[in-house]
């Protein structure tokens, strides 16, 4: 059975100065623990379940006594982070990457001031289907460790690299020069020169992109529109056209 101390530890990873203080976070929910297990097993450093969870999936278990527990349902109910979780949850290591991992093959995306995990999660997780290795983020991102975003990016969070970065390092940092800003403002994608590298830069779901940001870039870059009245995309949507787009064409 799961330890009282092992309790406080879940628990205590709800705050973002413990998560980074420990260096773990917590994934919660049966699809979402048994992906990782799949592809990331060494990140594990706590499976907890309920009896009936640990029975059906006792096969793929079998590697992992040493750190499984047994949770009662009562028990998951107070220390989950989210109301829908059931079953299962587990702490998961911080992944680590090498201090030069960013390889700048032709594709970088930065996000400035995201604030709603769901995108962010959602945004890393398509990163990681179009072979994007990292995703940079301003530091008034929101914490893409908390329970919401891990949920959103499933496994992919533990692949993708996450680099905070101020604005003005984007550059040096990426040794890419020619940057996109996201804006409905801009140029047509079908319109603009095709660059061989390009970091592509994201704004805040309601305020858009700062304008700071915007005098960084060296063009404003749109996705064309032939709507029946929308006014805009889901932020989460459009970084998804844009890489898409990015990797067809190169």
């Amino acid at each position: 059975m799961i330890l009282n101390n092992e309790l406080k530890l879940i628990k205590s990873l709800r705050v973002r100065t413990s998560r980074y203080g420990e260096r773990l976070f917590v994934a919660e929910g049966s699809r979402l623990v048994l992906d990782i297990l799949k592809t990331n097993p060494s990140l594990l450093h706590l499976l907890a379940g309920t009896a009936d969870w640990i029975k059906r999936n006792e096969a793929k278990l079998s590697g992992f006594v040493n750190i499984l527990r047994e949770i009662a349902p009562r028990q998951l109910s107070d220390v989950a982070g989210l109301k829908t979780t059931e079953e299962v949850l587990a702490i998961v290591k911080f992944p680590e990457f090498d201090q030069d991992s960013f390889l700048g093959e032709g594709n970088g995306i930065y996000l400035e001031g995201i604030s709603d995990p769901g995108n962010l999660g959602t945004i890393i997780r398509t990163a990681d289907w179009f072979g994007i290795k990292e995703v940079m983020l301003s530091p008034g991102c929101v914490d893409p460790f908390n329970n919401k975003c891990v949920q959103s990016s499933m496994s992919s969070i533990c692949r993708i690299k996450i680099k905070v970065l101020n604005v003005n390092y984007i550059r040096e940092y990426t040794q890419i020069a020619w940057l996109w800003a996201a804006h409905l403002d801009g140029v047509g994608l079908n319109q603009v020169e095709n660059k061989e590298k390009v970091v592509i830069c994201f704004g805040n779901e309601a305020h858009g992109l700062s304008k700071e940001m915007i005098d960084e870039c060296n063009e404003v870059v749109r996705i064309p529109s032939w709507t029946l009245g929308a006014e805009s995309l889901n932020l989460a949507v459009s970084a998804g056209i844009f890489m898409s787009y990015r990797k067809m064409i190169r």
